[in-house]
């Protein structure tokens, strides 16, 4: 704290004429503190500094300190504060001390990032879906069985639920809701994974890389045969990816750099890993018929 130190009398009355100041608002911006205020002296600097322009943030443990909490941008309520002063603040201590409250913003800013990375993911997700499969539709004249976007969309809510126990990084600065930042990541992540799976479905309807790359089951004869696009063990492939790429990306939308520098939680890698699991028992074993799906061969999955 600097010595620029003011008696509380400067708020009634204002700085003398011929003095350094020409105006209370120009002192109370110089000052370092005053001395032997009132709660209304209080709440009179609270309101002067938010006039002029700044963010104001205010500590107090009174119920005459009420007011003042309630005017600053941020009152914060220490600990064995009253009820009164509870009330008023947007933060209340329980802790003594000043140090809880950086505690407290540097795991707002954490709870921040989380939900920032939880909105992308998101997003991309649902664009993702609605695009690619769309795409699919007046290109190809492919239909995805609807009950497995339904397990799609189940395993990604339990992937994403554990977002609020991931290891994030805190900024640096104040944080704020940069809503064209957000769609933008999500329309790129979204075209891109939408793309993906489209000239994935092209590349196995129409060609046969697959097979005689990899030496996968013969897929283009089946559709000489059958003529449509719509094969029960084609939905299956396609879900196996949708599936697997759309729990990855939350890797991607989580990190500021590469997805490999930023470490996970443990509780998000496992429910990663065991949303995995459960996608690729799905491709091999889930002979559906009444969704018109079909268990692939292990050299798919």
């Amino acid at each position: 704290m600097g010595d620029h130190m003011y008696p509380s009398k400067v708020l009634k009355d204002g700085p003398k004429p011929g003095r350094k100041f020409s105006t209370l608002d120009e002192m109370i911006l110089d000052a370092d503190g005053f001395a032997g205020v009132f709660p209304e002296y209080k709440y009179e600097i609270v309101k002067r500094l938010e006039g002029l322009g700044h963010l104001c943030a205010m500590t107090r443990d009174g119920s005459n300190d009420a007011p003042a909490l309630a005017r600053a941008n941020v009152g914060i309520a220490v600990e064995g504060a009253t009820d009164a002063a509870r009330g008023a603040a947007d933060i209340v201590l329980t802790e003594p001390g000043l140090s809880t409250i950086v505690q407290a913003i540097r795991q707002s800013r954490i709870v921040f990032q989380r939900m920032r990375n939880y909105s992308i993911y998101t997003c991309a997700v649902t664009i993702r879906i609605v695009v690619g499969f769309v795409v699919m539709a007046f290109a190809f004249k492919f239909d995805f069985p609807p009950f497995m976007v339904l397990v799609i969309a189940l395993l990604n809510d339990g992937t994403i639920m554990t977002l609020s126990l991931d290891r994030v990084l805190p900024s640096n600065q104040p944080d704020h809701w940069d809503l064209t930042e957000i769609f933008t990541y999500a329309v790129g992540y979204g075209i891109c994974l939408a793309l993906s799976t489209s000239v994935l479905f092209a590349v196995i309807f129409h060609s046969s890389f697959f097979e005689d790359r990899f030496g996968v089951d013969r897929i283009k004869e089946a559709n000489k045969h059958s003529g449509s696009p719509n094969l029960a063990f084609l939905h299956m492939i396609i879900y196996l990816q949708v599936a697997i790429i759309s729990q990855a990306l939350i890797f991607v939308t989580r990190s500021h750099s590469w997805f490999f520098m930023e470490r996970p939680s443990a509780a998000l890698m496992g429910a990663f890993l065991i949303a995995q699991l459960i996608s690729s028992l799905i491709a091999a074993y889930g002979n559906w018929g009444f969704t018109d799906v079909q268990g692939i061969n292990a050299t798919w999955i």
